[in-house]
């Protein structure tokens, strides 16, 4: 019984840190999806969302919870105005464009974190203490983290199926050209998926500032773990990407506990391998053309 027991700690463990990866990896799937971009920049909006929320409590006093509610629309605004300014102007272009361009915000981005919040660690001590959860003890703000992220992974999935936005959005990573023939703005629809995604990376900083600490290079580290969720699950496929976020988080905390903590930070990678040497497109996603 207490083996099944650390077996349940282990999954559970997983299931917390793969929600954080569901959170960016899912924003980056929808942009792929919709503007056929990699975006390598990702990680940095959850960057700098970490450290808004920390800046937010320590300068500002407020409570964590609700530097969410500050962090996502700013991010949304930010994703605005990169994907305007600068990623639209590579759209339709070969994927090297884009990968230029978005590893070259990156870089700026990161060195700019470097240059105004030097390389210290920064998190936010809150809810700490531990709570019980099927026999094992667990800190307050891992479940509270994973709460979160379901709450919201929950709110991106009626956006996209409910809403005309969201619907919107369907279509035109189905197909731009029907969709703008029946009317759809496709350009404002980019800008749109693009900031959503911001936003739901800043939600992931916020967590990461919570449960962990940020500093300028998380996001270069973090993003290596989200591409391998979103080619997992599947190339533009959301569910894919909450999917492979969840496998990859239990077979990261697997690693780490059975075998070693250098192990568990290459488990991702080895399981990706292992699933695309039988589906090449991930495990939800279709067949892309070059």
């Amino acid at each position: 019984m207490d083996q099944f027991l650390l077996v349940v700690e282990v999954v559970l463990r997983g299931l917390f840190l793969g929600m954080l990866y569901a959170l960016l990896a899912s924003g980056l799937s929808m942009v792929f999806g919709v503007m056929r971009v990699v975006n390598f920049a990702h990680g940095e909006f959850l960057m700098l969302g970490g450290f808004l929320a920390y800046f937010l409590w320590s300068l500002g006093h407020v409570n964590p919870l609700l530097t969410i509610v500050i962090v996502m629309p700013v991010m949304f605004v930010a994703g605005m105005v990169v994907q305007r300014l600068l990623v639209e102007r590579v759209v339709g272009k070969p994927v090297l464009s884009s990968l230029l361009l978005t590893f070259g915000i990156s870089i700026v981005l990161m060195n700019l974190a470097q240059y105004f919040f030097t390389t210290n660690l920064r998190g936010i001590p809150y809810m700490g203490e531990p709570a019980q959860l099927l026999g094992a003890s667990y800190a307050r703000y891992t479940l509270l983290s994973f709460g979160i992220g379901g709450v919201l992974g929950t709110v991106l999935f009626s956006f996209l199926r409910f809403t005309s936005w969201g619907k919107a959005i369907r279509a035109t990573s189905q197909n731009a050209e029907v969709a703008m023939a029946c009317g759809i703005d496709v350009r404002r629809v980019r800008m749109v998926s693009f900031a959503v995604g911001a936003a739901l990376a800043g939600a992931a900083g916020v967590l990461a500032a919570i449960t962990s600490a940020v500093y300028p290079a998380i996001g270069s580290i973090i993003i290596l773990r989200a591409f391998a969720v979103v080619v997992l699950g599947g190339l533009g496929s959301i569910g894919g990407a909450l999917l492979g976020a969840l496998l990859i988080g239990v077979a990261e905390s697997a690693g780490t506990f059975y075998l070693s903590a250098e192990v568990g930070q290459i488990i991702a990678f080895v399981v990706l391998i292992m699933v695309l040497l039988v589906r090449p497109a991930g495990i939800f996603g279709a067949r892309v053309e070059a």
